[in-house]
């Protein structure tokens, strides 16, 4: 299998499966790298962690007989690359780089070999390798053609225009177009970069709004696809496109955002880089001192890779704080600096930024010729990459040096000085381009240049001009203010969506791996009940309980106590803690402190937690400290036979899950005990009859009827203990099931079908193990796609039910999938109309809507009788049946008597 560049999170828990279902050392080590190289960016830590898992597996890939293994070897360095490149940690970063090309190339891996070259080429980057950089991006390409992997080509060709677009926007924005048509589908990888690049080109151009919408899909993308380091630097940029669109705050916002991604990553370069996005934006807050704190922070972050972009950009951004702040000399040293690294990293925009910079804080200082030769660099090198504002900042700045001295006349000079010459040229450039408003400063310069020519005239009309164009510059603020709402707005509500596929999908994985596990659980305890019922003494139905209670729990210690004949005294007559057998001694009834005597006492389920600092007071001789007892009542209806245990070493160790498995446990033990205990009295009573042969027919016939009975009453404790998930109570199962007797009786149902009926019907909701307890016991009020999870419950219980050959099981299953269809057609889950609805379904319809009705829940009151039988005959023809209903009401004394006879518990 060839791994992807990324992984969605989708993507991720299939990997994450993958690795728990491998079961061999030669399935392991492919599961863990996999796992490892898709958590590189997302959780580094864990990637790093999960690799050391794979390391005594390492000589699999060695052996001649499992060779297939070597690219998951080779790999594994990729990743410990990747994490050492993002750390920067470069020398280590780049050994591992090259012992994984070194393993590619030996097994022609081309997959691994571009891999391999796009981590060198974000090394070279790191350290402003320009050259090296691209010639790696270019090999990259290269080998991922040869694999025909078409997301990585997808992916790598953007990579290289976005290093274009630095050096060269226009040429750059050409090349994208020709490559990546609007209508072509690329997969989310290669988008996510794509988006990016022509986000930069955009911003690079001037169109800011376009920017941002690029922005924000890369970033999104890049979230979903576990790209962090690209996602933060996304969020970056899109504070980038708020703050040129003037709305300051909410690029403060986004800036903040990613910063806080990055530090959550320890990535130096990373951090440093958001770091500096924070910073800059003080600055044109007004925030100085702020301002200088977090560029200063970016700096020391950042100084393990001198010549990055981020870096570079760092340093130029203290450069203005320093101009804003007065602070000239300072400023020429920063820009000086940002220059020299720019010039040996290629990278061209940030050439044109520092030689602009400089020539302004060396004017400032008056040494004229450094700043004049400064301006003209910066000019230059923005005319061949189409920079325009650069261009425009760069001739202001070369009119206010010929201003202030008396220099040589520019080449071509038509105007009256040189000073006018470059602001006519910065005027004519601005209004060149589309989009672009020349400034009222400009208009101002312009006006007072004419006005000192003496032309009097035409500096009236850039007087003019310029207080026309602070009222353009006004409109455009506005306009930009209103684009900067939109976008928030959009941002807003693509967040929203976003959030809103992500709970859909958590809700629906959680529903998916509870409904996973709840069947396993219930075919463990299908297991066990059967097992049980076949042992014929105590001893081997607790040892049968005890081999299975591990895979369901964490049980340390487990433990049987029964009542003896006085009905007065606990009898010990299980007891294992870790795998040893121990005594146990008898305890009274009455016992004061006695966990176990309480609990038979009290016929209540009991769960302590211990302090692990406290001295425990009722501690069995012998056993260890346990930390958290579970305790519960071995009941035959309101016989009391005894109490269960099970006892664990862990703080904590039993919730709502725990205790439910626990309950059913528990009754299975009360009827296999029950069996045990009625069979030796059985066998004694044997002995003393003379016919054995008449004894034996007549105690079997009992037996097999009273094992029948057992049977049924296990049905409906398993029942029971599924209801313990969902806000309902025992007595509502009792209620609904008596109700539905009585209408199939009105109906003339057999006997037999009303005994059916009765079993059955409990079963009507045990889908709900499958649903979530987020939704199943949230207190409030569903919403509709929660709604939709919870109706799901049907077919839940249909599913659990539906393959057992026991009648009761199988009647169980059917109520379970037809209770909650309606008589007109409106119900669910398959819309059947009339009597297309089993009998059975909508008889419990009947009665489990009236029961709900009449009974308070923690999220609703109780409606009263008058008004719940109103709303029955209401809904006759609607939602029931009305041969049901009229049999329900024409029945309705025994219905009162049913309520009263099975009432909640106060």
């Amino acid at each position: 299998m060839n791994p992807s560049l990324f992984a969605t999170e989708t993507e991720l828990a299939a990997l994450e499966r993958e690795l728990a279902a491998a079961s061999t050392d030669n399935d392991r080590l492919p599961a863990l790298v996999a796992l490892a190289w898709q958590l590189r960016q997302r959780e580094s830590r864990r990637a790093l962690a999960l690799l050391e898992q794979a390391e005594p597996l390492q000589p699999l890939a060695e052996s001649p007989a499992t060779r297939c293994l070597s690219s998951w070897l080779a790999r594994s360095k990729l990743v410990r690359g990747e994490v050492a490149w993002l750390g920067a940690n470069i020398a280590q970063a780049q050994q591992f780089a090259d012992q994984a090309l070194a393993s590619f190339d030996s097994l022609n891996n081309a997959l691994g070999q571009g891999d391999a070259r796009l981590l060198m080429a974000n090394i070279a980057h790191m350290l402003g390798h320009g050259e090296q950089r691209d010639t790696c991006l270019a090999q990259a390409l290269s080998a991922f053609e040869r694999s025909g992997d078409g997301s990585r080509i997808d992916y790598c060709g953007a990579r290289q225009i976005l290093m274009l677009s630095m050096r060269d926007p226009q040429s750059a924005r050409l090349q994208l177009a020709q490559r990546f048509d609007a209508s072509q589908p690329l997969s989310d990888i290669a988008l996510a970069m794509v988006e990016a690049t022509r986000g930069v080109i955009a911003a690079l151009t001037g169109d800011f709004p376009s920017a941002f919408h690029s922005y924000v899909a890369g970033h999104q993308l890049a979230l979903e696809t576990g790209q962090l380091r690209d996602a933060i630097l996304g969020a970056s940029n899109v504070a980038v496109t708020f703050s040129n669109l003037g709305d300051l705050s909410e690029a403060l916002q986004w800036a903040e955002q990613a910063a806080a991604l990055a530090r959550r990553t320890d990535w130096p370069v990373v951090v440093g880089n958001t770091l500096f996005r924070v910073g800059d934006i003080q600055r044109l807050l007004g925030r100085q001192q702020d301002a200088q704190a977090s560029l200063a922070e970016a700096q020391a972050v950042m100084r393990v890779v001198r010549n990055s972009h981020g870096t570079l950009l760092n340093l130029q951004a203290l450069g203005d704080l320093a101009l804003d702040m007065g602070k000239p000399a300072q400023a020429a040293e920063y820009f000086a600096e940002s220059v020299e690294r720019a010039q040996a990293s290629r990278a061209g925009d940030l050439v044109v930024y520092g030689h602009r910079g400089l020539a302004d804080a060396l004017n400032r200082l008056g040494r004229v010729p450094e700043a004049l030769a400064a301006a003209k660099l910066g000019l230059k090198d923005a005319q061949q990459l189409g920079i325009v504002l650069e261009q425009v900042k760069c001739l202001r700045i070369l009119a206010a040096i010929h201003k202030q001295q008396n220099l040589a006349e520019p080449e071509g000079m038509v105007a009256a000085n040189p000073c006018l010459h470059y602001l006519q040229l910065a005027l004519h450039l601005s209004s060149q381009v589309e989009g672009l408003l020349p400034s009222a400063d400009l208009f101002d310069e312009l006006a007072k240049a004419h006005a000192d020519c003496g032309d009097f005239k035409t500096a009236y009309e850039q007087a003019c001009s310029a207080a026309a164009a602070r009222g353009k510059k006004s409109t455009q603020d506005a306009n930009n203010r209103a684009i900067a709402m939109q976008i928030r707005e959009e941002t807003l509500r693509a967040q929203a969506e976003v959030e809103h596929h992500r709970i859909t999908a958590q809700a629906e994985a959680q529903r998916a791996e509870s409904l996973h596990e709840s069947a396993l659980t219930l075919e463990i305890l299908g297991q066990v009940g059967r097992e049980i019922t076949a042992c014929m003494n105590v001893d081997q139905v607790c040892s049968t309980l005890y081999r299975h209670v591990n895979d369901l729990l964490n049980a340390s210690s487990f433990f049987v106590f029964l009542l003896d004949d006085s009905g007065q005294q606990l009898s010990g007559a299980y007891f294992i803690e870790d795998g040893r057998s121990m005594d146990l001694q008898d305890r009274p009834l009455d016992h004061p402190t006695s966990y176990i005597a309480r609990c038979a006492r009290e016929r209540q389920e009991l769960l302590v937690d211990i302090d692990p600092d406290s001295v425990p007071v009722n501690l069995i001789p012998g056993s260890q400290n346990q930390l958290t007892l579970l305790f519960g009542p071995l009941l035959m209806g309101e016989r009391l036979l005894g109490v269960m245990s099970i006892q664990s070493l862990e703080r904590h160790a039993y919730g709502e899950r725990e205790r439910s498995i626990f309950r059913t446990l528990c009754a299975y033990a009360s009827i296999a005990i029950d069996n045990a205990q009625a069979y030796a009295e059985v066998t004694a009573a044997k002995l003393k009859l003379d016919d054995r042969a008449a004894w034996l027919a007549d105690e079997v016939s009992k037996a097999t009827a009273e094992s029948l009975k057992r049977e049924r009453e296990a049905v409906f404790h398993l029942c029971k203990a599924a209801e313990y998930r969902d806000p309902e109570t025992g007595a509502h199962i009792l209620r609904m099931a008596h109700f539905s007797k009585v209408i199939a009786a009105g109906l003339k149902l057999s006997e037999a079908e009303q005994d059916l009926l009765l079993q059955a019907a409990p079963m009507h909701d045990i889908g709900k193990v499958g649903i979530a307890d987020n939704i199943l016991l949230k207190p409030g009020r569903l919403t509709p796609d929660e709604f939709e999870i919870m109706k799901r419950h049907a077919e839940f219980g249909h599913e659990i039910l539906r393959a057992s050959s026991s009648p009761v099981l199988l009647a169980g299953g059917l109520i379970a999938i037809t209770h909650h269809e309606k008589f007109d057609g409106s119900g669910y889950p398959k819309g059947l109309m009339g009597e297309a609805i089993p009998i059975f379904g909508r008889i419990v319809a009947v009665a489990d809507v009236f029961d709900a009705l009449t009974s308070e829940r923690p999220y609703k009151k109780a409606w009263s009788l008058e008004d719940a039988a109103a709303f029955i005959r209401a809904q006759s023809g609607a939602h029931f049946d009305p041969a049901c209903v009229e049999q329900f009401f024409a029945h309705w004394d025994q219905i009162l008597e049913i309520r009263q006879r099975f009432k909640d518990a106060d």
